[in-house]
């Protein structure tokens, strides 16, 4: 699950970012309509990306916000979350001063959804790659002979040779249980290496999904295996 804070102060223009972002799948969307509801979001919860609009209106004691954007940046950067800022202010330096404070990209208003839509896909997979690139700094020898890292993609492991295509929390699952050694983990501590809700059902779906990769490159796969009473196990 990736999550995405929209910053805006105008409600149409919140209900038609949160609307499109919710077509995608395995994205959660929280809504903020001013610098002081984004704050607190903020504190609340680590997103991987936010959308934030520069001019925020007001402020709660009716002064305006017109940079309010700009000022929730350092926020967001020192939270580690992606940002693309966008804007309907007709001053020529602003995508400069965002792109300075390490925004991700800058939109002018009015754009398109499609416009949106391609910035949020660019800056999400670029967070899967980098989220994927530290954990190989991380990775040994894994402890199934049958699994490698995949020289030419980012997420990806080879399985006898042959490329298993995973998204940045399955990569995480896999490599948690290949690092267990063939030791069973408990449900609660794969839990940790998901982004999303860590109820049960929602990690039996990414296993799921994993053994169903793994399967489509070899069908006699077996290695990943429900542990009864415990979790999920890697026999290598």
């Amino acid at each position: 699950m990736r999550y995405v804070l929209v910053v805006e102060d105008d409600q149409s223009t919140r209900e038609r970012i949160a609307t499109m972002l919710l077509r995608q799948p395995m994205i959660e969307v929280e809504t903020a309509a001013n610098r002081e509801a984004a704050k607190m979001a903020i504190a609340r919860r680590t997103f991987d990306l936010a959308i934030i609009d520069i001019d925020l209106g007001r402020l709660t004691g009716g002064e305006s916000d017109r940079y309010g954007g700009v000022a929730l940046m350092p926020l967001l950067g020192n939270a580690g979350t992606t940002t693309i800022v966008v804007s309907g202010l007709g001053e020529d330096n602003l995508p400069d001063v965002t792109l300075a404070l390490k925004a991700f990209d800058f939109l002018t208003k009015p754009f398109s959804d499609a416009q949106l839509n391609t910035k949020v896909e660019q800056a999400l997979a670029l967070r899967e790659v980098a989220g994927a690139r530290a954990l190989r700094l991380e990775i040994g020898t894994y402890s199934d002979p049958n699994v490698e890292d995949d020289p030419h993609h980012t997420p990806g492991l080879l399985w006898k040779k042959r490329p298993v295509r995973l998204t940045i929390t399955e990569y995480r699952l896999v490599y948690k249980l290949l690092r267990a050694n063939g030791n069973p983990l408990d449900r609660s501590v794969l839990a940790e290496e998901m982004d999303s809700a860590t109820s049960s059902g929602a990690l039996a779906t990414h296993m799921s999904s994993i053994k169903k990769k793994f399967k489509e490159k070899d069908a006699s796969f077996n290695s990943l295996k429900t542990e009864p009473g415990v979790g999920y196990v890697w026999k290598g």
